[in-house]
Parts: structure tokens; C-alpha cells; sequence
């Protein structure tokens, strides 16, 4: 039967392997990100990358730009652990809310090797600079930045948007005081059971 029709692995190693031709190899540290890709261009050409340092690369399109010069009375950030490269520490996003369209959008991706002040400043002014780029220089300030409790973060922010009010994402707040409430709770139930 393997002669005239090939078995399922055999076909399934050959379309594995044709497809990892197309990839680009895998990266496994930050200074091995490529500086330009094929990979960096939207459907459309646009180029996606906006900037790359040692520490940090930032994606957003020209459409994810509009949107976050458009739409900036809100804007939202994060950081999450979970979906970041091996290579790096987090993977940032910002985010607006569209009040016409009742929907929120990503307006920016960002790979940080790290949760200094710093990184966060340069990743805040770069976004500031991309808007105003596509926005005829237009300045652009957000009415407020809704963020975690990381310092890092809201005085970054400060620092490039100065007018910005920070508020804090009451989820986290609510996530903090929780386990705030829990270290107290078992060391006081420890020093009772351990006397």
C-alpha cells in the first residue's frame, strides 16, 4: 500500500518540513530578532516594526496608530508573563476603548526584556512619536491611562504624557488585597499553630 499511496506520517513530515522552509528559524535571544522581515510588513506593505533596542520592540501599524491617536481619551496597558518569548520578560499591550464602535482595540504590541522605568519611558514616548508622526505632528496626550499597580509604569507614563491621569485597574487592586489579606491570615494562623 506504501507504494502507491504514501503513508499519513511520511505526508505529514513532508508538509512539516515544507512549511518550515517558509518560517523564519527560530530566535532564541533578543539580539537575534532581525532588524527588517518580511514578517514586519501588514498585508498592505506598511511596516509593522516601529522600533527595536536591546531592551525592548514595539509593533503597531499605521491603522493601530490612528486608532490610538483617534481614540485616546482612555487608553489601557498591560503586561503579561504568559504568551512571552523564552528570550524576553513580557509582552506589553496598550489598548483603547472606541466608544462609537462600543469595542475595545490593541493598538500596540510590545517585547520588553524587562519592567525597568526606562524601557517603559522609551516605549511610551516611541508610540507618542509614531502618533504624531502619522498625525501631522499633532500632539497627542491621553486623558487617562488605566494601568496595574507597577510604579514603573504610571511614572513612565507621567513622564511622557504629564496631563495624563493614572488609574489603576481595580482587578489588580482587588488581586493585591487578596493576597495582601492572605500572607496576614497565614502568618497569623502560622504563629498560633507553631507556638
Amino acid at each position: 500500500m506504501g507504494l502507491i499511496c504514501p503513508e499519513y506520517n511520511s505526508i505529514k513530515s513532508q508538509i512539516s518540513r515544507n512549511l518550515n522552509k517558509k518560517l523564519p528559524s527560530n530566535v532564541t535571544t533578543f539580539a537575534e530578532i532581525p532588524s527588517e522581515s518580511e514578517y514586519y510588513k501588514t498585508k498592505r506593505g506598511e511596516n509593522f516594526m516601529i522600533f527595536k533596542n536591546s531592551n525592548l520592540i514595539i509593533f503597531q501599524s499605521p491603522f493601530q496608530a490612528k486608532l490610538f491617536r483617534e481614540y485616546n481619551d482612555d487608553i489601557f496597558v498591560d503586561g503579561t508573563f504568559f504568551i512571552a518569548p523564552k528570550f524576553s520578560y513580557q509582552v506589553f499591550i496598550t489598548r483603547t476603548y472606541a466608544k462609537e464602535l462600543d469595542s475595545f482595540y490593541t493598538t500596540s504590541f510590545a517585547i520588553l526584556k524587562n519592567k525597568e522605568q526606562e524601557t517603559y519611558k522609551m516605549l511610551f514616548e516611541k508610540l507618542k512619536k509614531n502618533a504624531n508622526t502619522c498625525n501631522n505632528n499633532i500632539r497627542i496626550e491621553p486623558k487617562n491611562l488605566h494601568c496595574d499597580f507597577e510604579r514603573a509604569i504610571s511614572k513612565a507614563a507621567k513622564t511622557i504624557f504629564p496631563n495624563t491621569n493614572i488609574k489603576y485597574c481595580i482587578w489588580h487592586y482587588k488581586k493585591s488585597l487578596e493576597i495582601k489579606k492572605n500572607k496576614l491570615c497565614y502568618n497569623e494562623l502560622f504563629q498560633i499553630y507553631h507556638l
